[in-house]
């Protein structure tokens, strides 16, 4: 992961977390493992959010997309 020079942005869901927890598939400490392994990584939580949080919360997800996009060009 330290080869990504680029910006990235990684979105985890609060939701998603739990789920995969609880399921024994995941952990929390791992999206931020993986944002730290990458150099210019940026992990926002997205509170309620689920795997299908694009779907399920579009006009938050896009805000934060473009957030992300002005604050890194």
């Amino acid at each position: 992961m330290a080869l990504i020079k680029c910006p990235t942005l990684i979105l985890s869901g609060t939701e998603d977390i739990k789920q995969l927890e609880r399921l024994g598939l995941s952990k929390l400490e791992n999206r931020h493992l993986i944002a730290q392994a990458i150099p210019q990584a940026k992990l926002l939580e997205i509170e309620g959010g689920t795997i299908c949080m694009m779907n399920q919360m579009p006009e938050e997800i896009s805000r934060v997309v473009v957030d992300f996009l002005d604050e890194v060009s």
